[in-house]
């Protein structure tokens, strides 16, 4: 795969919206999700911006607790699919170079591996332009896939083959040691439709994105936690040391960052 590839611009498809609000929306935590960015953005005047929102499976949910949202995707297949509604903005863009003025925006967020498609460079660039949309002192939350864990989640697996619900998904996983990157290749197939697909992610440490951050303009404090620990995201308990065990076999974490 070359080194600036635009994987993205296919795998995000209208069959990608379809496959994951049938038959493996079930398996997204969907509702934890909503509840803990309700907590975390309640009392947003301005909108919260949903970075990569696809068809928009947090929109509507927050929408309902009361906290203005506003989605930005590049797929616009997946924009058709998400809801519609008068006080959410729906805006096709490349986090490269967000669509949003200077400080505009009540917070940020970015989950379901939204980060880490580009090179070092450009991955910089994204935390850089979400820091130029948000004022001091807002929130950006995201699900952080790590190194470590994908490492070894990934490492001397087999393809996958599997039917689940009318839909055949074929997978392979490798992880990329030279560039740091979680590279998977596939197929699925649903109602008729075929497609294949090719991913890459570039993979962080902990400590390695919490100094990319602060170079993007998030100068204030930043908390980790396992993603299984979402819930406890800026509660205020202690969260677990990086050195410890919940943390050696994390495949993803949640972070809570302040502009």
């Amino acid at each position: 795969m070359p080194r600036h590839s635009t994987w993205w611009r296919n795998y995000f498809s209208s069959l990608y919206g379809q496959l994951y609000r049938g038959a493996l929306a079930p398996e997204l935590n969907t509702r934890e999700e909503t509840e803990t960015l309700g907590r975390l953005f309640a009392g947003a005047r301005t909108p919260v911006l949903d970075v990569g929102c696809g068809y928009g499976r947090h929109l509507g949910p927050l929408r309902r607790a009361g906290i203005p949202v506003a989605g930005v995707d590049y797929s616009m297949e997946l924009l058709r699919q998400a809801p519609g509604h008068k006080s959410t903005r729906l805006v096709r863009g490349d986090m490269r170079r967000l669509p949003f003025r200077d400080a505009s925006l009540g917070g940020a967020y970015m989950l379901f591996n939204s980060f880490g498609y580009f090179d070092e460079e450009e991955n910089l660039g994204v935390l850089r332009e979400l820091a130029r949309v948000l004022p001091a002192g807002a929130r950006l939350v995201a699900d952080l896939p790590l190194r470590q864990g994908m490492r070894q989640a990934v490492s001397g697996m087999p393809p996958v083959e599997r039917h689940q619900r009318g839909v055949a998904i074929y997978e392979a996983w490798t992880y990329e040691e030279e560039n740091k990157r979680l590279r998977a290749r596939g197929s699925w197939e649903v109602g008729g439709r075929q497609q294949s697909w090719e991913l890459s992610i570039r993979l962080y440490t902990p400590a390695e994105f919490q100094r990319l951050l602060r170079r993007g303009g998030f100068s204030g404090e930043v908390e980790m936690r396992p993603l299984e620990d979402l819930r406890l995201l800026g509660s205020g308990q202690p969260s677990e040391d990086f050195r410890s065990g919940a943390w050696r076999h994390a495949t993803n974490a949640a972070v809570l960052a302040v502009r």
